[in-house]
């Protein structure tokens, strides 16, 4: 038995375009601040040297993490297809019936 194809569920935005949620990740940067050692050496000029003295002071760095972006991306509701790249619109059916076997 052949049955029409029935899309028009998916003509929400016309020309048989079909809107999908698609997650997509990006980076971004964050400012993070850290106390970081450093080592000093009080030296006096005979060329003696005490113990190294620790100082610890503040620095910042850049630290990226992912974060998870839901998009809506427009593509062809099933059974249809775009003429070419730069249409607006799946105009162009793929195939005209459906085959259905019981």
């Amino acid at each position: 038995m052949y049955l029409k194809n029935s899309n028009d569920h998916c003509n929400v935005i016309k020309r048989r375009i079909c809107p999908e949620r698609k997650a997509q990740y990006e980076l971004v940067p964050i400012k993070q601040t850290y106390t970081r050692p450093f080592y000093t050496r009080n030296c006096r000029l005979n060329n003696t040297c005490d113990r190294s003295q620790v100082i610890y002071k503040t620095a910042v760095r850049t630290i990226f993490y992912k974060r998870v972006v839901h998009n809506l991306v427009k593509k062809c509701c099933p059974g249809w297809q775009m003429n070419n790249p730069r249409d607006r619109g799946c105009m162009k059916r793929k195939f005209l019936y459906v085959c259905r076997t019981n």
